[in-house]
């Protein structure tokens, strides 16, 4: 079993005991601590965020995405879309 199915609350009375609500949003355990820092994380407009499912293909949107700004910066088009 891994870690983090071992901490998962197994009734709510855990649940309630161990998860924290931040921002109206119900947290699990393992984010006490960090969210502030992820709040105040600074975004830059130049910044791409690649957000994928785990086992769903990461290096392959990676890869895609990669291909694609290569092609834009390299003048060959204005945009990919």
């Amino acid at each position: 079993m891994a870690e983090s199915e071992a901490d998962t609350p197994s009734t709510p009375i855990e649940f309630e005991s161990k998860y924290f609500e931040f921002d109206g949003v119900r947290l699990p355990p393992f984010c006490r601590g960090k969210m502030e820092d992820i709040s105040n994380f600074s975004l830059r407009s130049s910044d791409i965020w690649i957000v994928t499912y785990p086992k769903s293909g990461k290096q392959t949107s990676c890869t895609v995405v990669v291909a694609a700004l290569t092609y834009c910066w390299a003048g060959s088009a204005t945009s990919f879309m």
